[in-house]
């Protein structure tokens, strides 16, 4: 089966993969505080991780990550709790608009956080805070992919930075390269496209 974010409904819908079919909300509309879902991962245990933002007209709702069943999209709990909008969330280091995730072969979850140009490392099983990157090259990053664990700097993570603002110095409309240890951006240039 096939599961899809669905921003309009507050939901995590479920298609038949082969015929398209759609069969019905895996997570049900606004389960756990779930509004706005905009990427799904899976943990190594099955469960399932949603991303859900929240908004001045959506304020009960959950600015983090919600964890769900893998096989019934039952609500299991709040994974990462990002804070309230409206209590300096957007200017500190916490999760603020969060889009994309990868798991990184160390086991932590990185997370795209777009509003404050932050790309932050969670702990894959608890979901406590471990680190964040230097935000100053990013610019609303979006998606995060980890390099294959052979090849060309294996494990090294991969954010886009999307914004195109000629008049920002941290526009880069990139696809950026950063250290799996370090968190540093890969030199020379650091962009990967």
């Amino acid at each position: 089966h096939l599961l899809v974010a669905c921003r309009a409904t507050d939901e995590v819908r479920e298609y038949d993969a082969q015929t398209g079919a759609f069969l019905g909300p895996f997570v049900e509309a606004s389960s756990g505080g779930l509004h706005l879902p905009q990427s799904l991962i899976f943990k190594s245990d099955g469960n399932l991780l949603v991303t859900s933002n929240q908004t001045a007209n959506a304020i009960d709702r959950v600015n983090g990550i919600i964890e769900y069943n893998g096989t019934t999209g039952d609500f299991v709990r709040v994974f990462v709790n990002g804070g309230l909008l409206g209590t300096g969330c957007g200017s500190t280091r916490c999760l603020y608009g969060p889009n994309g995730m990868a798991f990184g072969p160390n086991g932590h979850l990185y997370v795209a956080s777009s509003i404050n140009d932050l790309v932050i490392q969670y702990d894959g099983v608890s979901g406590a805070f471990l680190n964040y990157f230097d935000t100053s090259i990013l610019d609303f990053p979006v998606g995060i992919a980890i390099r294959p664990a052979t090849g060309l700097r294996p494990g090294n993570i991969l954010v886009t930075s999307r914004w195109v603002n000629p008049g920002n110095p941290n526009d880069t409309h990139k696809i950026l390269e950063f250290d799996k240890t370090t968190l540093e951006l890969i030199s020379p240039g650091g962009t990967f496209a």
